[in-house]
């Protein structure tokens, strides 16, 4: 078996402590898990989403605890509180649940066309969500704290809201973006440069990384076609 060469860099701002693989930008899926999960480092795709999952629902939590259908103030402030927290926190799927019990309840006491219709835009969200059970591990859409498929996200548009979605991809800088305006976008490489002076894109905060190539960098420079890893 050919070896895989490591090269070692850092960036000066610490986020995540562990050792983070970043793989080249020609590495396979399969080599790069491969790798990976058998020499005990983090993968790529696990950091992004441990640090979406991290995200506290702060406006979210401060509803839920003054929650209150008796009152006036609590009323006049529901709708635009609502779509505060869905517009700009990252909300699991059971604090989803949560919303649109507290949305079933409110509407009953206080009849609104405009919120029946969007309890109605999320709960076909959140079926969306909750019935996409298989997803490349390597490429896939986290929303509400889960992965999901690409190709159930492509089946997602709200009008009423837009709900943060992450699109993930194991050799690509996760990439925002919402459910009212979904598509897939052309992904930026996680690594800029080539070889010996790779660089980790500047927006990922991260100070203890380490390259995974396929070849050593003199192999890199006398062979024109890179081969993928036979075992």
């Amino acid at each position: 078996m050919k070896l895989l060469t490591f090269i070692m860099l850092a960036m000066p701002q610490l986020v995540y402590s562990g050792m983070l693989l970043v793989p080249t930008p020609q590495l396979s899926a399969h080599t790069y898990f491969d790798w990976c999960l058998r020499e005990n480092y983090s993968c790529t795709t696990d950091v992004f989403i441990t640090d979406i999952k991290n995200k506290k629902a702060t406006a979210f939590n401060k509803l839920m605890d003054n929650v209150d259908l008796n009152s006036e103030t609590f009323n006049e402030s529901f709708r635009n509180s609502i779509l505060h927290i869905l517009n700009t926190e990252d909300l699991d799927i059971s604090q989803l649940h949560m919303l649109l019990a507290l949305f079933a309840e409110h509407n009953a006491k206080y009849p609104s066309l405009l919120m029946k219709m969007l309890e109605n835009e999320l709960i076909r969200l959140s079926d969306i969500v909750e019935s996409s059970t298989a997803y490349d591990k390597a490429s896939f859409v986290f929303i509400f704290k889960k992965p999901i498929s690409i190709e159930a996200a492509d089946k997602i548009k709200t009008n009423l809201v837009k709900i943060p979605i992450y699109l993930i991809n194991y050799n690509s800088v996760p990439v925002k973006t919402d459910s009212a305006s979904f598509k897939r976008v052309i992904r930026k490489p996680l690594l800029n440069g080539s070889c010996r002076n790779y660089t980790l894109d500047s927006t990922l905060k991260i100070n203890n990384w380490t390259v995974l190539h396929e070849k050593s960098c003199v192999d890199i420079a006398v062979e024109k076609p890179t081969r993928e890893v036979r075992y």
